[in-house]
């Protein structure tokens, strides 16, 4: 899980790890890139607004194809707590 919502990551953190699952989670895009070039992970869930590290403005879409290099057919889960309809159709 990336995403900069602290609670929201730790709570989806726990609940995977509940239902069985290995699960990491990371604050930003940075860390994820440094995760997935030391593990293979089954699924990616990105949050598309990130905290931003340095001078980067990257997002959760930005990312995924940074994601594919490291594993091109990983699935990706997109999440955001905003409700815009234009994000939902860039998004898709």
């Amino acid at each position: 899980m990336l995403g900069d919502d602290l609670q929201a990551r730790i709570g989806l953190q726990q609940f995977m790890r509940l239902m069985g699952y290995d699960a990491e989670g990371v604050s930003d895009w940075l860390e994820a890139l440094h995760l997935m070039r030391e593990e293979l992970f089954d699924l990616a869930i990105v949050d598309i607004f990130l905290s931003r590290t340095g001078k980067s403005s990257l997002n959760g879409l930005d990312l995924i194809p940074l994601l594919r290099v490291f594993n091109p057919t990983m699935p990706v889960v997109l999440v955001t707590g905003q409700g815009d309809e234009q994000l939902r159709t860039i998004a898709l």
